[in-house]
């Protein structure tokens, strides 16, 4: 994955202990959830052994976390999160604007020149799905987002994305309208809102975390919910009586969003965050 060599405006953090580095750390927030721990996996640990330098994770909201970058005492050094948030951010002059020409492995990434920001660097994709209880509906399987919107043959309430937590799920409205996938975008976004307000009366509540989709289904508060492809697998792995509707029926059934690195404004761990 690609070094970030943005950093904020502060002096090193000094963790205790020995290193390669005089036992610096560097703070990541990330999402947590089986995400977070393939992260630690993947990244946070390699980079420790490499350099030296220890990570040290937070789980912040995006909201908590623009308020500490407007203050300029972010609690984090690096953000890892949805592209959508990270644009939000770099509009309000929250994010440090990253020297693309000392991130030496920027090229031989073959990232896509849309991921690539002045500001965030994307290093994955992830998937958000139609998720539902296996339980339900007497054998029956939901094929499309049209059956998600279609409480009277799926009974039982439903779940969907809060805009804190991700992008408004219009693509799925408006397949749930008939859309044909190839004529999805640019979407037509009044079209999508009335399609949501259809199914207001029926929505539980508008999940802004990434395990509360799965806490619903779990309680039976709802019998189908959109959410994270990751955090569902979590709940495969526990037995849960869920399942994922991904493809089918001539319809699309699940979104991918790019999760990038940035740093705030203000941020301390320049050094560190520099070695990223």
């Amino acid at each position: 994955m690609p070094s970030l060599s943005a950093c904020g405006t502060g002096t090193s953090r000094a963790a205790s202990g020995g290193g390669k580095r005089g036992g610096k750390s560097v703070v990541v927030r990330d999402s947590g959830g089986p995400f977070g721990e393939a992260l630690q996996k993947a990244v946070y640990t390699p980079f420790t052994q490499e350099t030296g330098i220890s990570v040290q994770v937070v789980n912040l909201q995006g909201t908590q976390m623009l308020a500490q970058i407007k203050q300029g005492r972010p609690q984090f050094d690096l953000i890892n999160n949805s592209m959508k948030e990270l644009v939000k951010y770099a509009n309000q002059d929250g994010l440090e604007k990253l020297d693309l020409d000392r991130i030496k492995s920027l090229k031989s990434a073959k990232i896509p020149d849309n991921q690539i920001t002045e500001h965030a660097v994307a290093h994955s994709f992830y998937g958000q799905c139609m998720a539902y209880r296996t339980d339900a509906f007497g054998g029956r399987k939901p094929e499309s987002w049209a059956d998600f919107w279609d409480t009277k043959a799926f009974k039982g309430s439903r779940s969907m994305c809060n805009p804190d937590a991700d992008l408004p799920e219009l693509e799925f409205a408006l397949l749930a309208d008939g859309v044909p996938m190839d004529k999805l975008y640019p979407l037509d976004v009044d079209r999508a809102f009335k399609v949501l307000t259809r199914l207001r009366s029926d929505i539980k509540k508008f999940w802004d975390s990434g395990p509360l989709p799965g806490v619903l289904l779990s309680r039976q508060e709802v019998t189908m919910s959109t959410i994270w492809h990751g955090r569902l697998a979590d709940l495969t792995k526990q037995n849960a009586p869920v399942a994922a509707k991904l493809n089918g029926a001539g319809s699309w059934s699940c979104r991918t969003s790019s999760a990038p690195w940035c740093a705030p404004t203000a941020g301390s761990s320049c050094s560190a965050t520099r070695a990223w």
